[in-house]
């Protein structure tokens, strides 16, 4: 009774370390997270979670971007163990950038910013991949312990 009701409030306490990831394609499916959560990229990495056919969600490094065009080459960036670190690999494809995605990705850019990105639900079409205002193009920042001050 109280004691259970005692544990569970306890354990709803913020920590600094993140709760156990449980990924699936349910739970990751429509998931806002992804650019800060390494377990996702692990789990398509072993097969636990399906890529998606045509909308699916990238860790990417950019090879070549043209800020007028909108087009880019981007090199997949797979997971070394659980906690984000990235390899490089020779899988690159091209990418087409329009509105909301292409700003985002000229002001990355801009920034000066060189490490890798998270392209989230890209349109995928054969060999290149679209995106645009229903997509994110954002820092791959894997969150490993509670930055709050």
């Amino acid at each position: 009774g109280l004691d259970d009701a005692f544990a569970a409030w306890e354990g709803m306490r913020p920590t600094e370390k993140p709760l156990e990831g449980t990924p699936g394609d349910l739970q990751c499916g429509f998931c806002e997270w992804k650019a800060w959560c390494p377990t996702w990229w692990a789990a398509r990495r072993d097969g636990t979670l399906s890529p998606g056919s045509m909308f699916r969600d990238e860790v990417v490094r950019a090879v070549k971007f043209d800020p007028e065009s909108g087009a880019a080459l981007f090199e997949r960036m797979p997971p070394v163990g659980e906690d984000g670190e990235l390899a490089h690999s020779d899988h690159r494809f091209g990418a087409i950038l329009r509105d909301q995605a292409l700003d985002q990705m000229r002001e990355l850019m801009d920034s000066g910013y060189k490490d890798a990105i998270f392209l989230g639900s890209v349109r995928v079409d054969g060999k290149i991949v679209h995106l645009g205002d229903w997509c994110e193009v954002l820092p791959w920042t894997p969150l490993l312990k509670s930055i709050r001050e």
